[in-house]
């Protein structure tokens, strides 16, 4: 299955929504930009991922990929967060359930990520 970031971020947004619940409406306009970070990072990864294992000259091997990601993720984090007023635990479940939403769409590709 090709990764396709617009293809899942309808699925990536229902799953945010559903956790933060009454509050989507505080964190929706930022949630959609920091989401589809989420999504283009984890394309990006999977493909110099996959890059690197054909040939260790080209991507990156799956250690750093999962460092990109958790960084990523701790950006969203910190960015919805900071301009809300919801709390971390309230936005890490969110951002744990849009990253499901991923792996679940595209499981086998990205097992070694998330």
């Amino acid at each position: 299955m090709e990764l396709n970031v617009e293809n899942v971020l309808g699925q990536m947004l229902q799953a945010g929504a559903d956790e933060f619940g009454e509050n989507w409406g505080q964190v929706s306009t930022f949630a959609t930009v920091e989401f589809k970070k989420i999504a283009e990072t984890v394309v990006d990864i999977a493909k110099n991922v996959a890059e690197y294992k054909l040939d260790p000259e080209k991507g990156y091997p799956v250690e750093v990929g999962k460092m990109l990601l958790e960084m990523q993720k701790k950006s969203t984090e910190a960015v919805l967060v900071g301009l809300t007023a919801l709390t971390l635990l309230a936005v890490e479940r969110a951002i744990n359930a849009v990253l499901k939403v991923l792996k679940d769409t595209f499981s086998g590709i990205l097992d070694t990520l998330l």
